[in-house]
């Protein structure tokens, strides 16, 4: 947030040149284990507004759809996990049941990004 920030202070082309980098650093990211897209799902919802707990491999699951996420906030962090993870959620699975289970949604994601390497 900081670097974003001060990016914004900086000329047109300063912030262009940083979102090229940004988006290089993240097109070559590879997660490397079912935890990493755990919590990179934690700061895609943060980004949203909505906070989660923490949730480590092995304790309780959540149901996310008790957070009363809006349509437009759906398909905005369903847009950011394409773009983060570097997948394509086919638009059969775009439902909320998606949604009902942290776990089920990180293993989800986890295998779509798994299938692309």
């Amino acid at each position: 947030n900081t670097i974003f920030s001060l990016g914004l202070e900086r000329s047109k082309n300063c912030k262009l040149l940083y979102s090229i980098e940004n988006m290089k650093n993240r097109r070559v990211m590879v997660l490397d284990s079912y935890m990493d897209i755990k919590n990179k799902i934690i700061e895609v919802f943060e980004l949203n507004g909505f906070y989660l707990p923490v949730i480590a491999q092995g304790e309780e699951d959540i149901n996310i759809t008790e957070y009363d996420i809006s349509s437009l906030v759906f398909i905005s962090i369903i847009i950011q996990f394409e773009e983060e993870f570097g997948i394509t959620i086919p638009d059969e699975k775009l439902t909320i049941e998606l949604f009902q289970s942290f776990n089920g949604l990180a293993r989800f994601i986890y295998d779509l990004s798994r299938e692309r390497q």
